[in-house]
């Protein structure tokens, strides 16, 4: 089971913050979301990761 301090700290990082807002907003695939935020793939995945 995943705890309310895990979720926060999950957001706190800016970048995973921007990609759940892109998601929650437009949803979108792997390379929109990397092209509109300006973000390597390895930053992506690491966003996506810690969401996870």
């Amino acid at each position: 089971m995943v705890s309310a301090i895990q979720v926060i700290n999950a957001l706190s990082s800016g970048k995973s913050l921007l990609v759940f807002d892109l998601i929650a907003a437009k949803g979108g695939d792997r390379k929109s979301i990397i092209n509109s935020l300006g973000l390597t793939p390895k930053q992506y995945n690491s966003a996506i990761s810690s969401l996870r």
